[in-house]
C-alpha cells in the first residue's frame, strides 16, 4: 500500500488531457473542417438574403431563426400551417421536399433544379440566388387550406 504523501504527489501531478494529446495533423484537420463548415454556413445566409431579396421580401428576414421558415412559406404562396409542420418530426421531410419544389417554380427552374436544393442545397440555393433566375410569384394556391402540393 503506497502511503498518503506518494498519493498526494501522483494526484498534484498534471495530466495529459485528450486534446492536448492531439496530433498536428489532427487539429489541422479539425481546423479545416470547422473552416469549410463557416465558410458554408455563411454562404448559405448571404445566398438566402439574396432569395428573399429576389422575392421582394428585405433581405434580414432570412436571418431571424423560426420566422424565416414561416417567411419562405410566404414566398412560395403556402399558408402559414404548412411552415408549422417543418417543426413536426417525420413529417417535416416530404413537407420540405415539396417547398422545394414550389420554391423551384417560383423562379421558373425544373424538377431536377427542385432536385438538386432537395439533395445539394449549399450548391442549388447561391445558384438560385447568384443566378439571372427571377422571382415569378407564389405558386401556392392559398384559397384551398388543405392543398401542399
Amino acid at each position: 500500500m503506497e502511503s498518503l504523501p506518494l498519493l498526494l504527489a501522483k494526484l498534484s501531478q498534471p495530466q495529459v488531457s485528450q486534446a492536448a494529446a492531439q496530433s498536428p495533423l489532427e487539429k489541422e484537420v479539425v481546423a479545416i473542417l470547422v473552416g469549410v463548415t463557416v465558410a458554408l454556413a455563411v454562404t448559405l445566409l448571404i445566398s438566402s438574403w439574396k432569395i428573399f431579396q429576389k422575392a421582394g421580401k428585405p433581405g434580414w428576414h432570412s436571418l431571424i431563426p423560426f420566422y424565416n421558415t414561416f417567411a419562405w412559406v410566404e414566398i412560395v404562396g403556402r399558408p402559414a400551417w404548412v411552415a408549422a409542420l417543418l417543426f413536426v418530426p417525420w413529417l417535416n421531410i416530404p413537407v420540405a421536399m415539396y417547398l422545394c419544389t414550389d420554391i423551384a417554380k417560383c423562379f421558373g427552374k425544373k424538377t431536377g433544379f427542385a432536385i438538386g436544393l432537395m439533395f445539394l442545397p449549399f450548391i442549388f440555393i447561391p445558384v438560385l440566388a447568384f443566378s439571372r433566375a427571377r422571382y415569378l410569384g407564389p405558386v401556392g394556391d392559398d384559397t384551398s387550406p388543405t392543398s401542399i402540393g
